[in-house]
């Protein structure tokens, strides 16, 4: 059960990486696409974020060999496949498709020689957890976090001018935390005990 947990957390993250999809630019740089909210072009900006303030971010890093990756999982999930229900663990997943530890190393200098403090660090190598001020995150990232007023809801949002950039070499895919447009809302069903069926 565990390792079918494992490969749906993989799996979310190879779809992630998918509709994240990174580009190279001009000077050795790329973008990463996706973290501006479409709708920030059609708003004023309402101000920008206290420069002291501090972030708490998530760093994602790609799958290696993602055909590799597609490949296993078909003759996993096929009856008529010799490797039908031979699951990896978790290791052994990180060690054939995971980012190597060399990637997740100058992922983790890139953080720290940034000012950002590393708040956790994860076995897979798929994320690192970082918290840092918004002038180090703005810098590092070549952006900068304005405020604008929701279109639908009665509060402000940050996000960034701009979709963040970093080293073309970096295995860098995505940054969770640099907006705030969407905010988490439980999907907790509330029963009413009173009424009859």
């Amino acid at each position: 059960m565990k390792e079918q947990a494992f490969f749906c957390r993989a799996l979310v993250a190879l779809f992630l990486a998918g509709i994240m999809p990174v580009f190279a630019v001009d000077g050795g740089m790329k973008t990463l696409r996706g973290h501006v909210p479409a709708v920030v072009v059609q708003l004023p900006v309402q101000g920008t974020l206290a420069p002291t303030n501090r972030l708490n971010l998530a760093i994602g890093l790609p799958l290696r060999d993602e055909q590799g990756l597609s490949n296993f999982l078909e003759q996993v999930y096929d009856p008529a496949s010799p490797h039908y229900r031979r699951y990896l663990a978790p290791a052994q997943f990180t060690e054939k498709f995971g980012p190597t530890e060399a990637d997740y190393a100058a992922v983790v200098h890139f953080a720290e020689t940034n000012g950002l403090i590393v708040t956790a660090a994860y076995g897979n190598r798929l994320l690192l957890d970082v918290n840092g001020s918004i002038a180090d995150i703005q810098r590092m990232f070549h952006i900068k976090l304005n405020t604008y007023q929701h279109p639908t809801e009665k509060r402000d949002f940050f996000a960034p001018d701009t979709e963040p950039t970093v080293d073309a070499l970096l295995s860098v895919a995505d940054i969770s935390g640099l907006n705030n447009y969407v905010l988490p809302h439980p999907k907790c069903l509330r029963i009413d005990s009173t009424t009859s069926s």
